[in-house]
């Protein structure tokens, strides 16, 4: 992996990785690039490509691209938004790793958190951890007892 001295282990990185290797029956290579970047005073923007090539002796090739778009805004000090978007295209490398997706799969999400002094709120639609969105909305209140969060 390659971290820029500009980007590198800040709020806004920048990462580039190949691998390579034997897979199954063949040849697996991976590129995995993102980049995170301001977006005005209060937002990030990130970027995330990432592809897989399998070079198999026998039969068709497998190639996958995986490409997520994210971005999310600081309210205030205690309030942030979220909104997330991710494309799985191709074929995944077999034997496949656990990834279920074949063809073409997007997913979306979209989260809110709010914190109060006793309590935060969680507001989300999606599930930024699967690779098709399923029509779900979650609503999380945390009451903290005793204290504040974080004493």
């Amino acid at each position: 992996m390659n971290n820029f001295p500009n980007h590198g282990a800040a709020s806004t990185p920048t990462n580039i990785s190949y691998s390579t290797g034997r897979y199954g029956a063949g040849r697996l290579d991976t590129w995995f690039r993102s980049s995170t970047m301001r977006a005005g005073e209060r937002g990030t923007l990130t970027l995330t490509v990432n592809n897989t090539a399998q070079w198999l002796r026998l039969g068709p090739d497998n190639v996958q691209w995986f490409d997520s778009l994210a971005y999310t805004y600081q309210i205030d000090r205690d309030s942030s938004f979220g909104i997330g978007i991710r494309k799985v295209i191709g074929m995944p490398p077999q034997p496949n790793g656990g990834g279920d997706c074949i063809g073409t799969c997007s997913n979306i999400s979209v989260a809110y958190h709010k914190r109060f002094k006793h309590e935060e709120l969680y507001a989300a639609y999606g599930d930024p951890n699967t690779l098709v969105t399923v029509p779900q909305a979650i609503l999380k209140i945390i009451f903290y007892v005793g204290s504040q969060k974080g004493t």
